[in-house]
């Protein structure tokens, strides 16, 4: 997946170096909203960082075909989703997502997870898709509820933030689940 058209305003890209700027003025912009939850969107965020990160996510995607996008909002660079975790093996893969603070609650998470699981199980021929959310999320939890996935539990302490260790909601489809 390269590129892919949700709908007539969202589109997911490939990680691209085209985007570094952008991404780094998007995570600049919304500092207060992803440092909430994200450790790397940090007020030290840098353009040499996004392109690390970009760089990083194209490798990954190069050696496994799990992609990293970002997503357009008529055209404007607004958040990313993607491939996060993964188990060839098992055939498993944990997805995220962030958003611009600006273009929440207009359902583009919804439909930009919809496009990538249907790829995840449909191209790439995955078994289970999962998504962990930290427990005072409940934005984010929001999305793996809507979308039919099943908790399975709470893992204690187990992502450091900052300075301290998070509880994470673990959520999961499997294929013969996703309609």
């Amino acid at each position: 997946m390269l590129s892919k058209q949700v709908d007539e305003n969202i589109e997911l890209r490939l990680h691209s170096k085209l985007y570094d700027e952008e991404l780094c003025s998007v995570v600049k912009n919304n500092l207060e909203h992803l440092g909430k939850w994200l450790i790397w969107a940090t007020k030290d965020y840098s353009i040499e960082d996004a392109h690390t990160f970009i760089e990083s996510s194209r490798k990954e995607f190069a050696e496994t075909d799990l992609p990293g996008l970002f997503i357009f909002y008529n055209d404007k660079l607004v958040g990313g989703i993607g491939c996060v975790r993964h188990d060839l093996l098992n055939k498993s893969v944990e997805i995220g997502y962030w958003l611009d603070k600006d273009h929440t609650g207009k359902g583009i998470i919804i439909k930009s997870c919809k496009v990538l699981i249907d790829y995840i199980f449909s191209d790439l021929k995955f078994k289970r898709v999962i998504i962990r959310c930290e427990t005072e999320n409940e934005k984010s939890q929001a999305i793996p509820k809507k979308l039919g996935f099943t908790e399975e539990g709470i893992a204690r302490q187990t992502a450091k933030k900052h300075d301290k260790f998070v509880d994470l909601v673990i959520y999961s489809i499997l294929k013969e689940e996703w309609k």
